[in-house]
């Protein structure tokens, strides 16, 4: 019995290594290539956590084994840099902004709300986040996920204007949106997308279509001037689902915001998902390398920051999280443990002074908000 525990234990060690390993190369190796990726990356933390208990264990019962399996951490030195932030002694949050900063803002809106004029009471939630962005005052506001339902054929209102309004709450002078949209056929369209708000005069716009999205939703970019520096701005929002299926007449099939696909379980799902991400990440990161300006990145990635997609677009870049704030950061709050699937990412141009993640639940993403300057 005891040589059986023996074989058991080191079957379990080799399975966790194996596994350990795997979640290690989720950073360097495509979706397209590693089978299984996008749930390995997902699992990474709770995988991290089962590893280091088997070291500690042989650490207990063989220091030259465990040692062996300490170095073995380096391989997920990349994942672990990325999904952990350590400035436990980052200063509290400034609502006034310093001289030579502007405030950026990012935020998963889950449409914005409801549209229609008589649902729009004081306490909605749309009135509610357009409150919050008047709070933060953001000089520059990407949104994904946004929604605007307009009447086809009648003066009749029966919808909210959001980009009004947001503009008004805001202080906004500009704004740009790349939508698609859907007619129900008969007085009505809903037009879906990212937007962006800015207090800086537009010099140019910009937008492309997110290769290999069931539909038309694209990330869009503009061109700003900021203290006689130019600099480009981009949002996205790659392509969403629900995690969990329905059952519909026998048939599993998984809907969300962005698309929507027939499927037997979550892992094949997940797989799915993965591999488009990875085309997605590979065309926006084109865009990314060939700007002529420094960039600003805001988006949602619905990918984890130990994922092939956040190290392909955070290439080069530098994360506002990691170098500002702590912990995990989780954005996307209707799981537990909440996922940092929401990033801002920069040039090495400019300097983060201050990162806050307000965890105010008027969408099931948390909005990020950060003071930036250019470097010395």
């Amino acid at each position: 019995m005891k040589k059986l525990g023996k074989v058991l234990w080191i079957a379990i060690t080799v399975l966790a290594v194996l596994i350990f390993l795997l979640t290690s190369a989720t950073a360097y190796t495509s979706p397209l290539h590693l089978p299984f990726a996008t749930l390995l990356s997902i699992g990474y933390l709770p995988i991290l956590a089962l590893y280091i208990i088997v070291v500690t264990v042989w650490f207990l019962k063989n220091k030259r084994i465990a040692i062996v399996l300490i170095l073995l951490l380096f391989a997920g030195y990349k994942n672990l840099s990325s999904t952990v932030g350590v400035n436990v002694f980052k200063s509290s949050w400034k609502e006034a902004k310093e001289k030579g900063t502007i405030r950026i803002m990012s935020w998963n809106v889950n449409r914005f709300g409801n549209p229609y004029t008589s649902k729009d009471s004081t306490n909605s939630i749309r009135q509610q986040m357009l409150r919050f962005i008047k709070e933060q005052q953001p000089d520059i506001l990407c949104l994904q996920d946004f929604k605007m339902s307009e009447i086809v054929g009648t003066n009749q209102t029966y919808f909210v204007d959001n980009i009004g309004d947001i503009l008004e709450a805001g202080k906004f002078q500009q704004f740009f949106y790349p939508f698609y949209y859907e007619y129900n056929g008969f007085n009505y369209c809903d037009k879906f997308g990212v937007a962006i708000f800015t207090k800086l005069p537009i010099i140019d716009t910009g937008s492309f279509s997110n290769e290999g999205q069931l539909q038309e939703e694209k990330t869009g970019f503009i061109d700003l001037q900021f203290e006689s520096k130019r600099l480009r701005v981009f949002t996205s929002h790659l392509s969403s689902f629900s995690i969990w299926p329905k059952d519909n007449a026998g048939i599993k099939y998984l809907e969300g915001d962005s698309s929507k696909i027939k499927t037997r379980n979550i892992v094949s799902k997940l797989n799915y998902l993965g591999k488009l991400h990875a085309r997605e990440a590979e065309v926006i990161k084109t865009h990314l390398n060939k700007s002529p300006f420094p960039v600003l990145f805001m988006g949602d990635l619905n990918s984890v920051p130990s994922s092939y997609v956040y190290h392909k677009l955070s290439n080069n870049l530098s994360d506002a999280f990691l170098t500002n704030d702590y912990g995990i950061g989780g954005t996307y709050n209707t799981i537990f443990p909440k996922l940092r699937i929401d990033v801002m990412l920069h040039s090495k141009s400019f300097k983060v002074v201050q990162f806050i993640r307000p965890a105010n639940n008027l969408s099931d993403h948390y909005p990020i908000i950060a003071d930036i300057r250019w470097k010395q």
